[in-house]
């Protein structure tokens, strides 16, 4: 990943052909995007979630879901595509998008403007479908920049004791806390991938499997003693 563009987008609910075989579920706006971006950067690899992950149920898929963290934070560049949508459909309303935009290592952003306005900034105030608002702007920011700092303490589930605790109780429930109003706050069609998407995130503790990803859940509920078998 280090010589490649991983592109965090917001899902179109239409797919467009690119090739004889092929088609990806952007807009213009997001392929253009994505195009000056490769300029931009001269990488050698794009990493599309939609051609990069399998898409059948299968080992693989789950294990790269699980791994997203090390992908986004890993790559080279990242392109966030904040394409206009309606509300509850916005980039910075996804689960999965506020993973990759604050564990990104290099953040390239491009936002869509409205048509009947003149720039990227105007592109915050439209109202019935926008890019993103400017409380949302702010709010990303800040949290990107809280995560960024806490790199140098981050550690992957795989390197501690799998006995020994790795979580206080307040530890625990201040991460229980925090996913709880994110869950509220944040879209995703399977119900399953905001707890693949936030709980390593807010954890501060990437993980590799599903195997893993079930690992974390139960020493969060452990140190937190919180019932999180329906998770």
């Amino acid at each position: 990943m280090s010589d490649a563009l991983a592109v965090s987008y917001r899902w179109q609910p239409s797919e467009t052909k690119i090739s004889a075989e092929q088609s990806i579920n952007m807009n213009p706006f997001q392929m253009q995007a994505v195009v000056d971006a490769i300029r931009y950067s001269g990488v050698t690899y794009v990493w599309l979630d939609r051609l990069s992950v399998p898409q059948m149920d299968c080992p693989a898929k789950y294990t790269l879901l699980a791994r997203m963290m090390a992908v986004y934070g890993a790559a080279k560049l990242t392109l966030a595509l904040r394409s206009r949508e309606s509300d509850k459909h916005r980039y910075h309303q996804r689960a999965w998008t506020f993973q990759e935009f604050c564990t990104c290592r290099k953040l390239r952003l491009a936002t869509e403007a409205d048509p009947k306005r003149r720039s990227q900034e105007d592109a915050m105030e439209s109202v019935e479908c926008m890019s993103v608002t400017r409380a949302e702007h702010n709010d990303m920011i800040a949290m990107r920049k809280d995560f960024q700092e806490s790199l140098p303490q981050i550690l992957p589930l795989w390197l501690y004791d799998h006995k020994s605790a790795i979580f206080t109780k307040p530890e625990a429930l201040k991460v229980l806390r925090y996913f709880r109003t994110l869950d509220a706050d944040l879209t995703c069609v399977v119900k399953g991938d905001k707890i693949r998407a936030l709980c390593p995130l807010l954890a501060r503790t990437p993980v590799e499997s599903s195997d893993e990803l079930v690992s974390l859940v139960n020493k969060l509920a452990s140190a937190s003693g919180e019932d999180l078998s329906s998770w």
